[in-house]
């Protein structure tokens, strides 16, 4: 008796786990992005940017249409592609943009930190009769981070160089005055 409630346990958790790898694989659209949490999008108050939120992929055979939609951050984002109710990513794509464009307030201050989340809905359609479509929808979201740009520094190699040509021009002027006299 022990050993079939023992059996018929580990055959619940196999078929949990094979069912939870599965899942896994129905998904036919990801997403990645340049921006994360260790490099958020950069601007300064007031600035506005173009920025590629991130690329959709689609490793099916067939077109899937999306629906995308901002729920958070559009106080300083629009996506700027068109269609946004039924977003066409071809099949075997890889670099389907998603575009934004951000905007800094100009009384923003200085280590503001905001957050853009894209939600995108895969619109599935049902083929067949008796058939059950499913729709999946996953949330990305990059942050901002308000911030006056660094001036660029000059290196210390820079700055020998510079002063390695200033020295020979005055060594050469020097060397052309004395030669005059």
């Amino acid at each position: 008796m022990k050993n079939k409630k023992r059996r018929d346990v580990e055959n619940f958790l196999l078929i949990v786990i094979l069912t939870v790898m599965l899942i896994s694989l129905v998904s036919a659209v990801g997403i990645s992005t340049d921006y994360h949490d260790k490099n958020p999008v950069k601007l300064a108050p007031g600035e506005t940017k173009e920025i590629v939120f991130g690329r959709l992929q689609n490793a099916e055979e067939k077109d899937i249409s999306i629906k995308i939609e901002l729920i958070d951050g559009s106080e300083i984002a629009t996506i700027t592609n068109q269609n946004l109710d039924s977003f066409v990513v071809p099949a075997g794509t890889r670099n389907t943009e998603i575009n934004l464009r951000v905007s800094a307030p100009e009384e923003a201050a200085e280590g503001t930190e905001s957050k853009i989340t894209i939600k995108y809905t895969e619109l599935t359609s049902s083929e067949g009769e008796g058939m059950i479509g499913f729709t999946e929808s996953k949330t990305t979201s990059i942050p901002v981070l308000i911030q006056t740009p660094e001036k660029p520094k000059i290196s210390i190699a820079l700055w020998i160089i510079i002063t390695a040509i200033i020295v020979l021009i005055i060594l050469t002027a020097y060397l052309i005055i004395k030669k005059k006299k």
